[in-house]
């Protein structure tokens, strides 16, 4: 038994003979006991002693000196041991107003910025109490209309990189930039990409970090943990996701979250080679994925990644320069799209033919996507014994798509009306006029 004042707790020892107790006790001297009644092994045995408990220290911290205008400031209560202090009340005065916050479980307060203006200051206090001392903290801020930089990750690998991103008026204004970076002891100086963004790898040992960033007047912390690990190639290996988007943390340093507002550059060959992987990929597990990424003109080795509806600004972009063009083999040398305010959602499931022989493998493989069962241009045409001579047969189309459990015919043009009665059984039709005046169309139960 143990005695602390006029309480009574009832502690068993573990097989090393260890008791422990864990209990929330103001600062002050106590009277502590400790009473063992003794069995059939051990003698009874009674100790007093005298515990003394010290209040811990506290910090109030901000982790940038910017805020953009109607955002919120957020301040962090932490003890000596840096653990969040929870349920404490903080003063903050700005502006000649005083108003009180309540610390949630991570020790965090906000307070909405309005004001206008640039440079600003702010006073939060904590005035302590019977276990936490106080502290106070004199915080000078600018105010903004777009936050001038952030730090990528959300954690660090022991072998993996750190991404640091600008963000500017112009482009001038955020390429070529001196970004000084501190992570622990090490600091490193480096110079922004012409997209105002800087990759490092920082070599550190596994444990907690705090990360800062600092951009002219602009700086920016971070705290986060490192981890044991190795990046990982995401053509090679399967990349998990938070909170439905790619883990970017560990992806190589030639990846880079891509900027939904930006104008973006690529060449023939660098969207040529998306168009390309999607008909490979376009559809992960039977579904459509929802990122992708691509290099550009100014940063060709770099991979942007991006959601999958402002991808598709830029293709629907290529679509129209090529119908507006209106000649065979057409692709135009580059494309410049601004992505700001932009997005969008293809209504239908679209493909890229690889070869003017895969016509078959490659709409029956447009047909898989709508069917929610995907096969590749690359896979179907193999299986169905496509080959340059004959392009492929429609009896083979019949026979390749059967092996995989689709229900496939043909009709000709004039039974086309027995085509559209199949496809209100929730069906799908392709036309191919290049090889005969015929109609094909094959069912998937589903």
């Amino acid at each position: 038994m143990v005695f602390i004042g006029n309480k009574k707790y009832s502690v068993y020892t573990n097989s090393k003979g260890v008791a422990n107790l864990n209990i929330n006790l103001v600062a002050k001297t106590y009277k502590l006991t400790i009473s063992f009644e003794g069995d059939d092994n051990y003698n009874a045995v009674n100790k007093i002693m005298y515990l003394r408990i010290s209040k811990l220290s506290t910090r109030i911290t901000c982790y940038k000196n910017f805020v953009v205008k109607g955002n919120n400031l957020y301040f962090y209560l932490f003890d000596s041991y840096y653990n969040p202090v929870s349920c404490k009340k903080l003063i903050v005065k700005y502006k000649g107003k005083t108003v009180t916050k309540t610390s949630n479980k991570n020790g965090r307060i906000s307070y909405k910025i309005k004001s206008s203006g640039s440079k600003h200051s702010l006073h939060v206090k904590f005035k302590g109490d019977g276990q936490f001392k106080s502290s106070s903290k004199y915080h000078k801020f600018y105010i903004t209309t777009f936050s001038p930089l952030k730090i990528g990750n959300s954690k660090l690998l022991t072998n993996g990189y750190l991404r640091i991103y600008l963000n500017g008026l112009t482009k001038s204004s955020i390429s070529k930039k001196t970004i000084v970076i501190k992570v622990a002891s090490k600091k490193f100086s480096k110079k922004s990409s012409s997209e105002g963004i800087v990759v490092l790898k920082p070599n550190v040992c596994a444990k907690a970090y705090t990360v800062s960033a600092k951009f002219g007047k602009y700086v920016v912390y971070k705290k986060m943990k490192c981890i044991e690990g190795n990046v990982k190639d995401p053509l090679k290996y399967n990349i998990p996701t938070k909170s439905g988007v790619p883990d970017i943390d560990v992806m190589p340093g030639n990846y880079v979250m891509g900027d939904n507002n930006a104008r973006y550059t690529l060449t023939k060959i660098q969207y040529n080679e998306v168009i390309k992987r999607d008909s490979y990929c376009l559809f992960l597990n039977n579904k459509l994925s929802k990122y992708t990424f691509f290099k550009t003109k100014n940063n060709p080795n770099t991979n942007h990644i991006i959601q999958r509806e402002k991808w598709n600004v830029i293709e629907r972009a290529i679509n129209l320069k090529i119908v507006g063009k209106n000649k065979a083999n057409y692709w135009p040398s580059e494309i410049s799209v601004l992505l700001k305010g932009k997005s969008y959602k293809y209504p239908e499931v679209r493909k890229t033919q690889s070869t003017n022989y895969y016509c078959g493998p490659n709409s029956a493989s447009v047909c898989t996507q709508v069917l929610k069962n995907y096969y590749c241009e690359k896979y179907l045409a193999k299986l169905m014994g496509t080959n340059r001579r004959e392009g492929t047969k429609c009896q083979w189309i019949i026979d390749g798509l059967n092996k995989l459990g689709f229900n496939a015919t043909y009709f000709y043009k004039a039974s086309f009306d027995n085509a559209l009665n199949e496809l209100k059984k929730r069906r799908c039709c392709i036309s191919i006029p290049c090889t005969s005046p015929l109609c094909f169309y094959f069912g998937y139960q589903f």
